[in-house]
């Protein structure tokens, strides 16, 4: 895609090709919001980390350009063809910046060295369900799978998306994801609903 920032070898033709063929059989995605300080480490030494991180989980992995300059914030894009894989991108990216989040450090709601927060993207039509009646939704995921999660009152800068902070180990992180998706597709927004990406 042109506006990704993909961290292939040049000298790997047949290596970015078929990264290419596996992005267009994608046919799940999700989009994760994590700290332009943090983006090195997401891609490693000459790509070492992301490379990985595409092995490991068979998911598209993209790091999206900003349009805004010095920004805070970069967006990740994971593409699969399976929940599976999409899960499994969702942890692996979650263990990656564990030793590397303050803001789950200082979280007082998760006391544990082994948390970190993890900002998925989505889009406004989602949160009452995700919340549930009388908060019912959300309680049941905080409490049966460990993890702390937040919803922010508004929608990011210029869009119809929400960041949902999820809070705890990767593991039950990934769990939690997995649980926020079904409800996700469980109520799929109506064809007319106006959505605008955060970029």
């Amino acid at each position: 895609m042109s506006n990704t920032d993909n961290v292939v070898d040049n000298n790997n033709v047949e290596q970015h090709e078929q990264q290419q063929a596996e992005q267009d059989q994608a046919t799940l995605s999700t989009r994760l919001l994590i700290r332009n300080n943090l983006v090195g480490k997401l891609i490693g030494h000459e790509g070492s980390n992301i490379k990985r991180l595409r092995a490991e989980s068979n998911a598209v992995i993209s790091i999206l350009k900003s349009h805004v300059k010095n920004p805070k914030e970069r967006i990740v894009f994971i593409q699969a063809r399976t929940n599976n894989e999409l899960i499994t991108a969702v942890k692996l990216i979650a263990q990656m910046l564990i030793n590397n989040d303050e803001g789950a450090a200082n979280d007082e709601t998760v006391n544990n060295s082994d948390t970190v927060a993890l900002w998925l993207l989505v889009h406004q039509y989602y949160v009452g369900a995700i919340l549930g009646e009388k908060g019912a939704s959300i309680k049941e995921i905080q409490e049966n799978y460990s993890v702390y999660v937040q919803i922010s009152t508004f929608s990011m800068y210029k869009s119809t998306e929400k960041v949902v902070t999820i809070t705890g180990t990767p593991e039950n992180i990934a769990q939690a994801y997995n649980r926020i998706y079904q409800i996700m597709e469980e109520n799929q927004k109506k064809p007319y609903t106006k959505t605008i990406l955060f970029v």
